[in-house]
């Protein structure tokens, strides 16, 4: 219930700010619609603007991978905020189901308002699959990157909007397959799809998101084509370069 009306009242604050805006910028084409409803004077206008990273340098980390109960797992990670939005309560129920698989392995990187509720859920369901890290410095992101199998997008289902996050396009660039659980409509969808760089989850249903990862772990066989297929991805949809032709 609390969850509930926290969610009701950001987007009360969300209508009330793109009411006042001159200009809304968005990340995918699924928004426009939506913001267009919004507009209120003539003068407002809504424009498409993919968001860009640059090619990742990797920085070794100081994190003793060989010492904590990830040893020798293929590990499943998720990286960024981890609050309301995010809604990983659903990792939380995969770590459970896959508990007793000594082959695969969850890392939670980040923080946010919900870390300490999944941090005390999975030490009351005894999980001995999963460890949480603090956030760290971005230019450690790619090593930590190198040592996972696949990487978690987690959107509530609930969202109205859409967007690109910033996380997937790190896990592209970094050459890591994805899992994303979306709200139904995202442009995300189509591109996970069509560039054949993961599997695209629209629900909270956990046989399906447990099946997906155990399908990349167990049966995949061209997950090296797949890795190139990501790597792909960010000169022909994400670079800087892209971002400043359309921009200018």
């Amino acid at each position: 219930m609390k969850k509930n009306i926290t969610f009701y009242i950001l987007k009360l604050f969300e209508i009330y700010q793109y009411s006042h805006a001159d200009i809304i910028g968005i990340q995918t084409d699924s928004n426009i619609n939506y913001f267009s409803k919004m507009i209120k004077e003539k003068n407002q206008s809504v424009k498409v603007l993919y968001n860009w990273i640059k090619d990742p340098q990797e920085n070794n980390t100081d994190f003793a991978w060989d010492e904590n109960i990830l040893k020798g797992r293929k590990i499943v990670v998720y990286a960024g905020n981890i609050g309301i939005s995010q809604d990983l309560e659903l990792l939380i129920q995969a770590a459970k189901e896959m508990n007793k698989r000594e082959d695969i392995g969850f890392l939670i990187v980040g923080r946010g308002t919900e870390k300490a509720s999944l941090i005390d859920q999975s030490k009351k369901l005894q999980l001995k699959n999963i460890f949480f890290m603090d956030e760290v410095d971005p230019k450690y992101i790619p090593s930590i990157y190198k040592k996972c199998t696949l990487g978690l997008v987690m959107l509530d289902v609930r969202h109205s909007t859409h967007n690109i996050p910033g996380k997937f396009m790190s896990y592209m660039a970094n050459g890591l397959p994805v899992i994303a659980r979306l709200n139904p409509g995202n442009d995300l969808i189509n591109i996970i799809e069509e560039n054949d760089v993961g599997i695209a989850l629209i629900d909270n249903n956990i046989n399906k998101f447990v099946r997906a990862i155990e399908y990349y772990i167990d049966e995949k066989k061209n997950y090296r084509d797949i890795i190139i297929n990501c790597k792909k991805i960010i000169p022909q949809l994400f670079s800087t370069e892209v971002a400043v032709n359309n921009i200018v």
